[in-house]
């Protein structure tokens, strides 16, 4: 009998062919799209079936202390290596240590979607023969932050199930693990807490009870000393269960290890087990619908894979829910494959910080090096040409230069020699819009091409994705989108300067750029895609001198293809459909979802330009000093002149910008990464006039 299905279920190399929605615009014709295979899924016993104090089926979760994957593998923990070994492994987000939020996991576990945490708190009590957490401050604190998670969903429909829930902790109240547990009515049905229970004895016994009287049991020994006592404590649960039909276990760290600092905290691991051979989970590489990526996994998917293990299915769009149930894709060597994911991943968010910083020095470098030569010595302003346009190509660099192998210095050094090799052979061309037009179209081709094959380099580029604060697992992150957006208004607008006659490709090229970002099965970045539509919809506006026919029909335009990411994804199975789709799911259910994910954007681009100053003070140096260049120095202005298309393409680019600032969770990154792409190009064209 098997859980999930031994052959490889999905992959991103793996895709089935199917007629796309974008068909019937008459743009893209027939295309893969990349999702879960269909796999049957044999689900214990019915719910029905158990009752308190039988020896059915089981599910243990298991907590562990703060730890790393690196942390487990080096350990002496006989337990968790069996388990390790022998059933599916992979990594999820996890808040550090010294989060501020440290029960923000817990609850996450319980609702299945992004969730944060109570300030204080709250505290099991006995409720005729149950035990009962407030949920109200819980409720408050996720209605604060426009999360959109209901607390308690997960313990609601398993009690819907008629499946009992308890919860053990030792050295704790319970509390926490309650958070996972209770119902929406902050219902658990057994509590084991106390600091009595670090007497291994007791502790042992308290495992008994819980697993004798309840379904599904959350041991809580995150407040252990160390992983060796953990494990120990896990061998008693394990052999516990040896009696039960059927078992499920699932280990996990709600609390993250860090590298050096709070800032760069590690992932955390997870494994998914079985002690019953009755139940044949193969050893491999976790995944989920969530990352569409081997070996990663989020905490929201716990709760939906609890529930369709026990035969309730995947979560409904309703619910609120976006967390999808964990498979395992097969592997003989999934530890050293989770070994060099682990290690990708350390090294990427260690570049990240690096190459930003850098890459954000020398912007600021370049403009203030603009302003003053083509102030003072304008003569030599031709000599910013090559330096501009390297600045503008180093994201390109960045995001190909994975391909050279893990090592900071060697990645630098790739994508640096990459953007000046590109800068050097556009500048030979001999008109800048040509050079322009070559340089930005190849830089977002070689964006959207990664994203139609799955992101391979984005997910392993310091310009891709902010896995490690689980922002985004696939398709085709903030950080790029900003640069794709400039790249492409702008490389658009060269173009037709260049060629005016080429009206019809650019529009093919335009919509292209757009769906691959926007459409669910590549880019699935719905703020992206806004970003780039409203941009070059804005864009061709401006190049019909903004007559009044042209604005009414853009404006038009932006309204209906807005949402149709959103209705792609809604037309595809539930198990299949991405974040817009769910998000899309509950908005039309809940109307005051969609006030709250713009004000949580707002919020959280708020703090993103507290946390990242530079950034926050790189984008509006990139604005005034296009602007001033275009005022002070006359080589820019003069170049510029007349040039319709090429100019409107500038504007399209910074209308993009503002318009990401705001639809994008990280817009903050997308609109400076795409005024500096723009700002690149008004040196660039300033310099190549002089």
């Amino acid at each position: 009998m098997k859980l999930w299905p031994k052959r490889k279920i999905w992959s991103p190399r793996r895709r089935s062919s199917g007629p796309l929605w974008c068909v019937a615009l008459g743009l893209l014709g027939l295309a893969a799209q990349p999702h879960p295979a269909e796999g049957t899924t044999v689900a214990p016993p019915r719910a029905s079936s158990f009752r308190a104090g039988s020896r059915g089926a089981r599910s243990l979760v298991i907590a562990l202390p703060s730890a790393s994957w690196q942390d487990l593998r080096q350990s002496s923990a006989p337990s968790l290596r069996d388990l390790t070994v022998k059933g599916g492994i992979g990594l999820m987000p996890a808040p550090p240590v010294s989060s501020s939020d440290q029960n923000g996991m817990w609850v996450t576990l319980g609702a299945g979607r992004a969730a944060v945490g109570p300030s204080a708190m709250p505290i099991p009590e006995p409720a005729g023969g149950k035990w009962r957490i407030d949920l109200d401050g819980v409720r408050r604190a996720n209605a604060h932050a426009h999360t959109g998670a209901t607390p308690g969903l997960l313990g609601q429909r398993l009690h819907e199930l008629g499946l009992t829930t308890a919860v053990v902790s030792p050295g704790g109240s319970g509390g926490e693990a309650a958070l996972a547990l209770a119902d929406e009515e902050g219902i658990v049905d057994g509590v084991w807490a106390g600091e009595e229970l670090r007497d291994p004895d007791k502790l042992r016994d308290a495992l008994a009870e819980a697993l004798r009287q309840h379904a599904v049991v959350l041991a809580d020994l995150s407040g252990m000393d160390s992983l060796e006592a953990a494990d120990r404590a896990i061998g008693e649960g394990l052999g516990l269960l040896w009696p039960s039909a059927f078992s499920l276990v699932v280990v996990l760290s709600p609390r993250a290890d860090g590298l050096t600092s709070a800032a760069h905290p590690r992932l955390s691991p997870v494994v998914v087990g079985s002690v019953r051979r009755q139940i044949e989970i193969r050893p491999g590489l976790l995944t989920s619908a969530s990352t569409r990526r081997e070996g990663l996994v989020t905490a929201a998917d716990i709760a939906p894979t609890l529930l369709e293990w026990w035969g309730r299915g995947p979560f409904a769009a309703a619910s609120g829910a976006t967390g999808h149930v964990i498979r395992i894709v097969e592997s003989h060597e999934a530890a050293q494959e989770l070994d060099r994911l682990d290690l990708m991943l350390v090294e990427r968010q260690r570049l990240l910080a690096l190459a930003a910083q850098l890459y954000a020095v020398y912007m600021g470098a370049l403009l203030a090096a603009a302003l003053a030569v083509g102030s003072w010595w304008r003569r030599q302003f031709r000599w910013l040409a090559v330096p501009a346009l390297v600045g503008a190509l180093l994201p390109v660099g960045l995001l190909v230069a994975p391909l050279a192998g893990l090592g900071q210095a060697r990645q630098l050094l790739v994508a640096a020699g990459l953007a000046i090799g590109g800068a050097l052979a556009a500048s030979c061309l001999p008109r800048p819009e040509r050079s322009l037009a070559v340089a930005m179209l190849i830089g977002a081709a070689v964006i959207v091409a990664d994203t139609l094959l799955g992101s391979p380099l984005m997910r392993r580029s310091a310009v891709g994705f902010s896995v490690v604060s689980g922002s985004r697992f696939y398709g085709i992150g903030n950080e790029c989108v900003g640069v794709l957006a400039a790249m492409a208004a702008i490389g658009l607008g060269a173009l037709l300067q260049e060629a005016p006659q080429r009206r019809k490709a650019a529009a093919l090229i335009g919509v292209a750029v757009a769906l691959a970002v926007g459409a669910p099965w590549w880019g699935a970045n719905w703020g992206g895609y806004v970003a780039i539509l409203v941009g070059l919809v804005s864009m061709w506006m401006l190049a019909s001198r903004r007559r009044a026919g042209a604005v009414i029909l853009g404006l038009a335009l932006i309204v209906v293809a807005a949402s149709l990411p959103a209705f792609l994804d809604l037309l595809r199975p539930v198990g299949e459909r991405t974040h817009i789709g769910s998000a899309a799911a509950l908005v039309g259910l809940r109307t005051d979802v969609l006030a709250g994910t713009v004000v949580r954007k707002l919020e959280m681009n708020s703090g993103i330009a507290r946390v990242a100053g530079w950034w926050w003070l790189l984008a509006p140096l990139a604005g005034l000093a296009a602007l001033g260049m275009l005022k002070r120095v006359g080589t820019a202005r003069q170049s510029l002149a007349g040039k319709l298309y090429l100019c409107a393409g500038l504007w399209g680019a910074v209308v993009s910008a503002l318009v990401a600032m705001v639809v994008n969770d990280s817009g903050v990154v997308s609109m400076a990464m795409a005024l500096a792409v723009a700002s690149s190009a008004v040196v660039f064209i300033g310099a190549r006039s002089t």
